[in-house]
């Protein structure tokens, strides 16, 4: 992976991060289910409309959400069912706005060293540019220069033919 794309990748991780902390400050999410069902509440859809925007069946929606009863109508005990690799790809491929580590892991330590290397790469970017400005500048400054010295032989020039031509004029 280039840098220049690694970068970008960063940066749009980090801005999640951003967002994500901030919504995410009073939601405790223990795993991907969780996540999934703060995902449909964000989104402002239900899970019925979040599964047809995905091109799921709703019931395995619900499934992922709430549960499925495993247990018995006196004591009913639901099991969340962890999203198959397919409904996870469609949740990305649909939503593309959702970062794939925070969906499956709800961990920013990979994000935060992703922050750092933004910052370095920034950091040497704005090095470089400075560099290359400077170089600029210097080669522009040399060329007035010589342009200056240039204009200054063209006046001697100049001012050596009027003579001249002043000369001339006297002689006729």
């Amino acid at each position: 992976m280039s840098a220049n794309i690694q970068t970008n990748v960063c940066i749009k991780q980090t801005i999640l991060v951003i967002f994500f902390k901030k919504t995410f400050v009073s939601i405790e999410m223990k795993n991907i289910n969780d996540r999934i069902q703060y995902l449909i509440t964000s989104k402002g859809l239900n899970k019925r409309s979040f599964a047809r925007k995905i091109g799921v069946d709703s019931t395995k929606i619900q499934n992922i959400v709430k549960g499925r009863n495993v247990g018995t109508k006196d004591a009913p005990e639901y099991k969340k069912n962890p999203p198959s690799y397919d409904i996870i790809i469609r949740i990305l491929t649909t939503f593309n706005d959702i970062d794939a580590y925070w969906l499956l892991f709800d961990d920013y330590k990979k994000l935060n060293v992703c922050k750092k290397e933004v910052r370095r790469n920034i950091s040497t970017t704005d090095r470089q540019i400075e560099q290359k400005e400077d170089t600029k500048v210097n080669e522009l400054q040399t060329q007035i220069n010589k342009l200056e010295e240039q204009n200054t032989l063209l006046i001697e020039e100049k001012n050596k033919l009027y003579k001249i031509l002043d000369q001339l004029s006297a002689k006729k």
